[in-house]
C-alpha cells in the first residue's frame, strides 16, 4: 500500500491533515478500501466519504472549511468557540440595530393609509391539482393543502376543486381514457355554480392540448366576471415559459425573483413561499428528533446527510420519489417536521439557480432552526444567524448542529425570533390580504 502505515493516514485525519490522508484513499486499491470505508473510527470514515468525492457539486459540499475546519464525532473547543463567537456577533449587532434589515421584508407591507382587510366577503375558488404532479400516485400537494386551509384560515369562503385531470401532461391520464373536453365541463359547472369573486389556480405546468390553457380561463373570466389569480412556483426561464399565464391572469404569484419573465410586470406579484397553513404547522410538545431532513431524492441531499450518519450523529432523512408508496403523507410530514429541533435544507435547482423552498418556511413555523445551505434567496427575507443558519459545506453543517444541540438557549433564541419574523412580514394572513387588495 505504497508503503505507507495505516497509522499515518489516522494520525494525519487526526490533526487535520487532510490532504495527505484522502490522497492515499484516492489511490487505494479496491480491496483495500474497506480499511477506511468501514473504519471504527468516525472521522476515518468521513475522510473516505470526501476522498471519493468526484463530481463538482460532491467537492464543494464536501470540501474541508478554512473556517471551523474539520467536523468530528463532537465538536472540538476551538469550533465551540468560534460558533459562540459567530452567533453573539451577529445577534448583538442586530440587536443594536446595526445589522441592516433583510431587503425583502416589506414584501405585503401596506402602503400609507391603507386599513387591514379581512377576507369575510371574499368568495374564492381554489384549483390546484390534489396530487403532486397531479398523478394519483404520488403524495398530496402542498399547494392544494395549504392553499385551501390558509384562505379558509384567513375568514373567505373557499371552495376547492381537485385539479388533477386538466393539469399537467402525463401519460397516466391517457392509460385511464380521461377526456380533457368532460373534465373542463366540470369544472365549468363548479365555477357557474359557485360564481366566485377570485379564483386561485396553478400554473406550475405547461398548457397543452390535454391541459386547461389562457383561452379557457379568458372566456370563464369574461363570462362570470372573476378575478383569477395563477401561481407559478417554478418560473425559471431555462425551464418553462410562463407567457401564456401572464396574458390571461390579473395576477400571477411566482416564488423566483430572478425570473426575466416576470421582470418588470405589473401582475406580477413575487413570493417568498406559498400561504402556509399556521394551523396545520405547529411545534411538538416533545421535539425529540435532533435533525430531519425530508424530501425528494435530489439536490444532492444523500451528500450531506452521509457524513452525519459516517459520524455518528443522530439525524432523521427521508428521501424520496414523493410517491404515496415511499414518502410520508401530509400528517407525518408534519409530525416530523413539529417534532424536529433542527431542519436541513436546500433548494439547488442549477448551478445559477438556489429556491428558497417551502420547507424553509415549515421548519420555521414549526419552530426549529433551519440549516440552509448557502445560495438561496433566504438571506433576502431572513438575517444569517440570527433567524437562520447558512451552511456552505459538511463542517458547518455538522458542528452548528452539535453546537446548537449542546446549547437549547441558543437553539430556542434562533428558532423563536425567526417565527416573530416570520409573524411580523410574512405571516399567511398578510399574503392573502396583499392577493385580495391587487385583484380588488
Amino acid at each position: 500500500m505504497m508503503n505507507i502505515d495505516i497509522r499515518e493516514i489516522y494520525d494525519a485525519i487526526h490533526r487535520g491533515d487532510l490532504r495527505f490522508a484522502m490522497w492515499v484513499m484516492r489511490h487505494l486499491s479496491p480491496e483495500l478500501e474497506n480499511l477506511f470505508r468501514d473504519s471504527d473510527d468516525p472521522a476515518v470514515r468521513l475522510c473516505y466519504l470526501r476522498a471519493k468525492a468526484m463530481t463538482y457539486r460532491a467537492l464543494e459540499i464536501y470540501r474541508p472549511c478554512p473556517i471551523l475546519g474539520p467536523a468530528g464525532p463532537t465538536l472540538r473547543p476551538r469550533q465551540r468557540a468560534m460558533i459562540e463567537t459567530i452567533l453573539t456577533n451577529h445577534w448583538m449587532s442586530w440587536q443594536r440595530g446595526n445589522t441592516p434589515e433583510p431587503v425583502c421584508r416589506n414584501v405585503f407591507k401596506r402602503s400609507e393609509g391603507e386599513e387591514e382587510l379581512r377576507g369575510d366577503d371574499a368568495k374564492v375558488a381554489i384549483v390546484f391539482g390534489r396530487h403532486i404532479h397531479s398523478n394519483p400516485l404520488y403524495i398530496e400537494s402542498d399547494f392544494y393543502v395549504h392553499f385551501n386551509k390558509s384562505c379558509k384560515d384567513y375568514g373567505c369562503d373557499v371552495y376547492a376543486y381537485n385539479a388533477d385531470d386538466i393539469t399537467y401532461s402525463q401519460e397516466i391520464k391517457n392509460k385511464n381514457n380521461i377526456c380533457i373536453n368532460k373534465s373542463l365541463d366540470e369544472l365549468s359547472n363548479f365555477l357557474e355554480k359557485v360564481r366566485p369573486d377570485i379564483v386561485v389556480t396553478d400554473g406550475n405546468f405547461s398548457p397543452s392540448k390535454d391541459t386547461i390553457n389562457s383561452k379557457y380561463w379568458m372566456e370563464k373570466k369574461e363570462l362570470l366576471k372573476f378575478k383569477l389569480a395563477i401561481c407559478v412556483g417554478d418560473s425559471y426561464d431555462d425551464s418553462c415559459n410562463i407567457q401564456e399565464w401572464l396574458d390571461c391572469s390579473d395576477v400571477v404569484i411566482t416564488m423566483n425573483e430572478t425570473s426575466l419573465q416576470t421582470y418588470g410586470k405589473r401582475n406580477v406579484m413575487t413570493i417568498p413561499s406559498i400561504p402556509l397553513s399556521e394551523s396545520l404547522l405547529k411545534e411538538s410538545d416533545s421535539k425529540d428528533i435532533p435533525i430531519s431532513c425530508i424530501g425528494s431524492a435530489n439536490r444532492n441531499r444523500d451528500a450531506w446527510l452521509r457524513p452525519f450518519q459516517a459520524l455518528g450523529v443522530k439525524i432523521f432523512a427521508s428521501l424520496h420519489d414523493r410517491t404515496k408508496e415511499n414518502a410520508p403523507n401530509s400528517e407525518k410530514y408534519r409530525d416530523i417536521m413539529g417534532r424536529s429541533k433542527i431542519i436541513f435544507n436546500n433548494g439547488v435547482v442549477s448551478p445559477l439557480v438556489h429556491i428558497q423552498t417551502g420547507r424553509f418556511y415549515e421548519a420555521i413555523m414549526s419552530k426549529a432552526v433551519v440549516l440552509e445551505e448557502v445560495g438561496s434567496p433566504a438571506y433576502k427575507y431572513f438575517s444569517e444567524y440570527v433567524h437562520y443558519i447558512p451552511v456552505a459545506n459538511i463542517d458547518q453543517a455538522i458542528s452548528f448542529s452539535q453546537f446548537l444541540l449542546e446549547n437549547e438557549d441558543w437553539r430556542s433564541m434562533i428558532a423563536n425570533s425567526a417565527k416573530d419574523y416570520w409573524n411580523k412580514y410574512y405571516a399567511t394572513t398578510l399574503f392573502w390580504e396583499s392577493l385580495i387588495r391587487r385583484l380588488k
